[in-house]
C-alpha cells in the first residue's frame, strides 16, 4: 500500500526574534498544527495468494480499502532570517522541521476480508519556506 495524502494544515505558534544585525533578523519559529484531510488516495500492490487474485490498481480512492486518520496533530520548529530591503518590504525564509504526533492510517478488515498492518505512519516534513513582506 502506497498512501498519497493532501491534507490542511492550520500552524499555531511562536516566532521568536534571536538577533539583528543590520537590516537582518534571525528567529526561531516552534509549534503545534492541525490538519485536515483532502484528499486519501494510493496504490495498491497485491501479492499472490492461492485462491485469491486481486490486481494491482494506482491512484485509487482508498476510502474502503484503507483508511486515513480525518485530523492529524503535529508540531513544528525552524529557523529563519529576514532581510529588510525598505522600511515597509524585507524578504524571508524560514527552514522548518514538521513531525506528526498521530498514526495517519488505520487500517481495517477491507471488503476482501484480508486485515493488514501497515505499522505506525506519522507525517515528517522538511521545508524551506521563501516569502516577501510588503
Amino acid at each position: 500500500m502506497k498512501y498519497k495524502l493532501q491534507y490542511l494544515t492550520v500552524p499555531i505558534g511562536l516566532k521568536m526574534k534571536a538577533a539583528q544585525f543590520d537590516k537582518i533578523k534571525i528567529f526561531a519559529q516552534t509549534g503545534v498544527d492541525m490538519g485536515f484531510l483532502l484528499s486519501q488516495k494510493g496504490d495498491i500492490a497485491t501479492t499472490v495468494t492461492p485462491g485469491v487474485n486481486l490486481p494491482s490498481l494506482t491512484k485509487v480512492k482508498l476510502g474502503s480499502l484503507a483508511k486515513s486518520t480525518p485530523i492529524n496533530m503535529g508540531w513544528m520548529l525552524g529557523v529563519g532570517a529576514e532581510y529588510e530591503l525598505t522600511e515597509k518590504n524585507s524578504v524571508f525564509f524560514t527552514l522548518l522541521y514538521r513531525n506528526g504526533f498521530t498514526d495517519v492510517t488505520t487500517p481495517q478488515l477491507n471488503p476482501t476480508g484480508s486485515k493488514f498492518s501497515d505499522g505506525n505512519i506519522r507525517l515528517n516534513t522538511i521545508a524551506l519556506r521563501l516569502g516577501y513582506y510588503f
